[in-house]
């Protein structure tokens, strides 16, 4: 029984489907007939497009405002200037021919020079030696002496082994400091003392030894301490040289 009712139901349900939807298309065609504005129409197809998140925030930003152009600049006073003119003076094109003074330089001369003693007396052979004469005496000269012929010059005889540099005057001792010795040694020292234009002793070298080292420290001693003048050259204190021995009164300038 229970099936049977069952089925009846389901048969119902089928035919009330069937009924349902026959209704709808038969009503459905008689209101489209009679309302075409009722009628579906499918929507036209859209383009899809993709926009990122960094698109869609340069679109919403806002363009950067242009800044208005500066305001033009109001002259509000015109000061005009008064200068007056120049005047000048037109230089002709004179060419002045400046004259070349050729300057010549003294060449050196090269001579030599030495100072010793006045010269001896030559004996008289007229006469016969006596017993006086025999032994002649001879005294050295002092010190202040062979300044002073150091200052007159020599002559020519006098004239062997030493350099001079200059056309004038050669280094001149004004004041010879003497040298204090107990006992004469062997040889003289020899000592060439260097003079500055200003006069002043620039150096001492000893250039020969008498054999004794005290006597010729003191020979190097006494030479700092003498004085003398400077060579000249044209009429100008120059640089130069002058040999001194010790204790003898021999001196050679340069």
């Amino acid at each position: 029984m229970r099936t049977r009712t069952r089925r009846l139901a389901l048969y119902g349900v089928i035919v009330f489907v069937a009924g349902s939807a026959l209704l709808h298309m038969t009503v459905g065609s008689a209101v489209v007939t009679l309302f075409p504005s009722w009628r579906y129409e499918p929507l036209p197809e859209q383009a899809v497009s993709i926009i990122s998140l960094s698109q869609m925030l340069r679109e919403q930003r806002p363009p950067t405002p242009t800044p208005p152009p500066p305001p033009p600049l109001k002259i509000v006073n015109k000061t005009g200037m008064h200068l007056a003119a120049l005047k000048y003076h037109e230089i002709g094109s004179t060419r002045v021919k400046v004259a070349s003074v050729a300057v010549h330089v003294p060449a050196r001369r090269k001579s030599n020079l030495i100072i010793t003693g006045p010269a001896q007396p030559k004996p008289d052979l007229s006469r016969a030696p006596t017993a006086t004469d025999a032994v002649p005496q001879t005294t050295p000269p002092p010190a202040a002496s062979a300044a002073a012929r150091t200052d007159t010059g020599g002559t020519e005889s006098d004239l062997n082994g030493t350099t001079v540099w200059g056309d004038d005057n050669p280094p001149r001792i004004v004041h010879l400091q003497p040298l204090m010795v107990a006992a004469a040694p062997s040889r003289p020292a020899r000592v060439q003392i260097e003079i500055g234009p200003a006069g002043d002793v620039l150096g001492v070298k000893l250039l020969q030894s008498s054999g004794d080292a005290s006597v010729d420290e003191q020979a190097l001693e006494a030479a700092r301490k003498s004085v003398f003048a400077p060579a000249t050259m044209n009429g100008l204190p120059v640089h130069g040289t002058i040999v001194v021995e010790y204790p003898a009164a021999t001196t050679r300038t340069t």
